[in-house]
């Protein structure tokens, strides 16, 4: 790894799984960057590694440095973990289940480091009324830590569908891949137009609109570019951000996730609910507080698409009550992924940030930026989109091993939702030998071991 990746406000989890994929990578150095007041949270993250998780593993070294970032001057700290050689681990039995994200990148760069994965090659399903297929979504490449979406244009040309159907089937595949890579950050939206109105309150409140949870908008995206902008010389604002959620937003949720089993949207629901869990369990996000304001209205039925209109419309009521409850005026803002919301809000007097969606206009993209998306990431937020997710590894030297996985089956419940857990399902034999291995070496179960620990601690912060 010749470049840093950079410790942000993102949930520590992310950057935890991170720094275990590139040890399983066999990264001579693993460097870390931060800025700021996230400082701090790299030299935690570093001492929670250390001492916790993985007891002793790195040899740390540091140093400090200033830069400049939108014409101010901001501190910067950089971290150089090198793995120690032939150390003797304290391992403990892994006692929690161990079918999640972790155990996921567990399996991808242990088949990588035996077999080297030429490419990983991903199917799901499209439907349209009665009509399914199954299609290739796109090729990841590890070695070159690479993204190629398929065009699903591409492989309806054989089909008896009329065009129109074809483009509504490609606008809703495009859909769920954009989702799919915002929830990852692969896909950002552009903040760049709101930093300086952001930057210049200490303290922000922010009112979500429900769309806002689908893509994950907030610990993707928006708390990484809300917090801590550059505002003048060693000096960052805002430091504090309130989000406010409507529970006519979380009924809508919640209506969404009491769909059928199999639907899209309610895995979409409940990834949603997954990431309002995140927001407000997640003690490592500081200077972030949710609040639920309002109540749902008896008369209203959540199953009909025709109150759709009256439900925004309460929303943004709803966050106006809770700001004169308040009296907090000055930097409140109305966050939207719908651009007739957010000019009706800017109409009844709210500020009001329309946050454009990215578009898939790329085939290509790069999974290694200085915010890391590690495969497991990327593969567990595909199928929330694709259910199953159809992963076949084609291996360098001419192996081929299939497994599908499951974001959502027949007992799942929050607390899965919550652990990151998947299910998988294989009748490859190849792929079952390979999981009965994976936990031959002592780095396997340490890291295992690792997880478990950061989620309990999750746990005992929550008591």
């Amino acid at each position: 790894m010749d470049s840093a990746f950079v410790i942000r406000h993102r949930p520590f989890e992310h950057y935890i799984l991170s720094i275990f994929s590139l040890l399983l990578r066999g990264e001579t150095e693993i460097r870390l960057k931060a800025y700021g007041k996230c400082i701090s949270k790299a030299v935690d993250i570093i001492n929670l590694l250390n001492e916790d998780l993985l007891p002793e593993m790195f040899l740390v070294k540091t140093d400090t440095a200033i830069e400049q970032s939108s014409g101010c001057k901001v501190s910067t700290f950089m971290a150089i973990l090198t793995p120690r050689k032939d150390m003797k681990l304290s391992l403990e039995s892994v006692t929690s289940e161990i079918n999640n994200i972790c155990h996921l990148e567990l399996i991808i760069n242990r088949i990588n480091s035996k077999h080297k994965i030429d490419r990983i090659e991903l199917k799901g399903e499209v439907s349209l009324k009665k009509f399914t297929e199954v299609v290739k979504i796109g090729d990841i490449f590890p070695e070159r830590d690479l993204l190629q979406v398929s065009d699903l244009r591409d492989s309806l040309q054989s089909s008896d569908l009329e065009e129109k159907s074809k483009y509504k089937m490609h606008e809703e595949f495009s859909s769920k891949i954009v989702d799919s890579l915002m929830r990852c950050s692969v896909l950002t939206p552009d903040y760049s137009h709101f930093l300086k109105n952001v930057a210049q309150w200490d303290d922000i409140i922010l009112g979500l609109d429900t769309n806002i949870f689908y893509p994950c908008t907030v610990t993707s995206s928006l708390l990484n570019n809300f917090l801590g902008i550059p505002s003048k010389d060693f000096l960052d604002t805002p430091d504090w951000i309130t989000l406010v959620l409507s529970k006519v937003a979380m009924g809508e949720i919640e209506n969404s996730a009491n769909m059928g089993k199999a639907s899209y949207k309610r895995r979409l629901a409940l990834r949603g609910i997954q990431e309002i869990m995140k927001i407000n369990k997640s003690k490592d996000l500081e200077g972030v507080s949710l609040f639920l304001a309002g109540t749902i209205p008896p008369e209203f039925d959540f199953t009909r698409g025709d109150t759709n209109t009256i439900r925004d419309s309460t929303i943004r009521e709803q966050f106006r009550a809770f700001l004169k409850s308040i009296d907090f005026h000055k930097g409140t803002y109305f966050i939207t992924h719908d651009f007739n919301n957010s000019v009706l809000a800017e109409a009844e007097g709210m500020r009001a940030l329309y946050i454009r969606k990215p578009s898939l206009n790329e085939k290509c993209y790069n999974l290694s930026s200085d915010d890391k998306c590690n495969i497991s990431e990327l593969l567990y937020e595909l199928s929330v989109a694709f259910n199953p997710l159809d992963i076949t590894i084609y291996t360098k030297d001419k192996k081929e091993l299939k497994f599908s996985i499951n974001s959502n089956w027949k007992g799942k419940d929050l607390e899965n939702w919550e652990n990151w857990e998947i299910e998988y399902t294989s009748e490859d034999l190849h792929f079952k030998k390979e999981m009965e291995l994976l936990l031959d070496d002592d780095i396997s179960y340490a890291i295992l071991n690792g997880w478990q620990k950061l989620r309990e601690r999750y746990i005992d912060w929550n008591i």
